[in-house]
């Protein structure tokens, strides 16, 4: 009995170090790529700068009240769009700019592509696998620029939020960071991805907003640098 019980727990010794053998064989630590040269697709402008009032008016008829601040928000977005025309369509390049100067100050190589091909309906439907580089590839775009009031206030602020896409290599399908940045309206506290903006560009209404267009514009370029910084920050990690 004592001979049996000994060669069962041989055995049974052998056996755990077999399994345990063949889970280390079948789970190798996976070294983590490390990224040191980034192609960086150029930043288109935003299509177009709005303004939206969401304010809500107690004991107010719901139906006209609601039809009658989407005419008015209509209205002013065009008036403050045409305003801001000069502003938008150099957000683009300064956000082109500032991400590489950031991403090269944490220590990056940093190409910026030039003659990406877009499709015309959709400038951010981009085959990575055509591009022109075998370096790992960071798409950045605007998914929103406008200034917002919510529901609890009439003040305006700026609105920025900035999608992020890089891909180890053009013709890899996983990302290894993907991640939308909210720079003022949309932050929400001390998180990664939120950058509150300086109170200084609030706005109590729209038309001081209006006359303060210079203002506007600043903050827009605050909210560029701070969008750039932050990803350089994640990005580094």
């Amino acid at each position: 009995m004592r001979k049996n019980a000994s060669a069962t727990a041989a055995w049974l010794v052998l056996a755990a170090v077999f399994v345990l053998g063949g889970c280390a064989a079948k789970r190798p630590a996976q070294p983590k790529e490390v990224i040191q040269k980034i192609s960086l697709i150029p930043v288109m402008p935003p299509a177009s700068l709005y303004t939206k009032n969401d304010l809500f008016i107690p004991f107010a008829p719901a139906l006209p009240v609601h039809l009658g601040s989407a005419a008015a928000n209509r209205n002013k977005s065009a008036e403050f769009n045409q305003k801001m025309e000069s502003t938008r369509l150099t957000l683009g390049s300064k956000l082109t700019s500032a991400i590489q100067e950031e991403l090269r100050s944490a220590g990056f190589e940093v190409t910026v592509l030039n003659n990406v091909e877009r499709h015309k309906d959709d400038p951010e439907d981009i085959d990575y696998a055509k591009l022109p580089t075998r370096d790992a590839v960071l798409h950045v775009w605007f998914s929103d620029v406008s200034m917002y009031s919510s529901r609890m206030s009439s003040v305006y602020l700026p609105r920025m939020n900035v999608s992020t896409h890089l891909l180890p290599r053009p013709e890899s399908e996983d990302a290894v960071y993907s991640e939308t940045l909210y720079y003022g309206a949309d932050s929400r506290g001390d998180k990664y991805w939120s950058l509150p903006s300086d109170p200084k560009f609030s706005y109590p209404s729209f038309n001081d907003m209006i006359d303060r267009a210079d203002d506007v514009a600043q903050g827009y370029d605050a909210g560029v640098q701070a969008i750039a910084k932050r990803l350089s920050r994640e990005l580094r990690k």
